[in-house]
């Protein structure tokens, strides 16, 4: 069993047991490489996350650091530790082959193909060494990261990668600054040894989450609900198809139409599907002020989302697992860390007597 304070509307209630959906049978060969205390929380972390190319990064809209300042700020209010956080560890060559094909992880030794990738023309210019130790290894390291979450999630009831939620990236395409496609490889790491493990995709970035989609079209055993700006980056058609709950926003939509629309689908569809997992990508750049977002949500409008997000998967007993996505803009890692405490407020995750 696990306990969670919690309010619904506002009204506080009392504690209740949230019983999770704990398999008996199922190890797991990640978490066996892993030691796990009495007073562990499910948050994954690792410095290896950010990423630095000699000052260079300043010049790409995304916040490559922004995971090191969410851990800072989470640790300097004592919420967590880096002796209580799980560290990660890279995918192993074989563990990225359960999604990528030979062919797109070869032209990943190109710097030029990589450059293209990541929006960053000025990394075709350093040599494919420098791409990998700068670059490409703090984003191998994030994607262990998702790995590890997914399944902390099913022995926790929840977890957050601090790190993670390249959903522009598929079996053999990147895009948008995402190179592995950690959601999809989470995923099916857990099926090696559940292989009808039901997952229910919720995608709250303000760009479509191209990558899962393409990578489970036709796949029963998983439902995708995306929300995002429209019409906006990726703009995929063919991966457009495999969404389940597709909610397309105007540019400039704000808190009141977001979280009407995210309320009014949300539970219904989870509580339909009925998974085993809810897979949360949970982009900041729903933002106001964020030029390539394109929408209006506030800073209390964000923290509003993830505790409703995270109210449902408790109320109705399903694992979750939190990654962070996109967002462009310098406050982001401020209202990551925001919200991240007023989920443990709500819900009390961070105190390691309720795990």
């Amino acid at each position: 069993n696990i306990k969670f304070m919690y309010s619904r509307n506002n009204e506080p209630i009392n504690e209740r047991e949230i019983l999770i959906k704990k398999k008996n049978e199922y190890t797991s060969e990640l978490l066996s490489e892993i030691v796990i205390s009495d007073d562990t929380i499910p948050i994954v972390y690792s410095d290896r996350y950010n990423i630095t190319a000699c000052g260079c990064e300043k010049f790409h809209p995304f916040d490559s650091q922004k995971y090191g300042r969410v851990f800072r700020q989470l640790e300097s209010k004592g919420l967590i530790d880096k002796r209580r956080i799980v560290k990660p560890r890279s995918p192993t060559k074989e563990e990225l082959l359960l999604v990528h094909t030979p062919e797109y992880l070869h032209r990943l030794e190109d710097s030029k193909r990589v450059a293209s990738i990541l929006e960053f023309p000025f990394a075709a210019c350093l040599p494919i060494s420098w791409i990998k130790y700068l670059i490409l290894t703090p984003m191998l390291v994030a994607t262990g990261g998702t790995m590890i979450a997914a399944q902390l999630a099913l022995k926790y009831g929840w977890s957050i990668n601090l790190g993670g939620g390249y959903h522009h990236a598929s079996a053999n395409l990147g895009s948008g600054f995402c190179v592995y496609a950690d959601i999809t490889l989470a995923i099916k790491k857990l099926r090696l040894t559940r292989p009808n493990l039901k997952v229910f995709i919720i995608d709250l970035d303000a760009h479509q989450g191209n990558g899962p989609e393409r990578d489970f079209k036709g796949d029963k055993n998983i439902c995708i609900m995306d929300m995002y700006s429209y019409p906006n980056y990726p703009d995929d058609a063919y991966a457009n198809t495999a969404i389940d709950v597709n909610i397309r926003l105007m540019a400039g939509t704000e808190d009141e139409r977001y979280i009407r629309l995210l309320e009014g689908a949300f539970e219904k569809k989870l509580i339909e599907f009925q998974p085993d997992l809810i897979f949360y990508n949970a982009g900041s750049d729903i933002l106001i002020g964020d030029k390539l977002g394109r929408l209006s949500v506030s800073i209390n409008g964000l923290i509003k989302r993830d505790e409703i997000v995270f109210r449902t998967a408790f109320q109705t007993s399903i694992p979750i697992v939190m990654v962070l996505s996109g967002g462009y803009q310098k406050n982001n890692a401020t209202v990551i860390a925001q919200s991240i405490e007023n989920l443990n407020q709500k819900f009390n995750i961070l105190n390691s007597n309720s795990n």
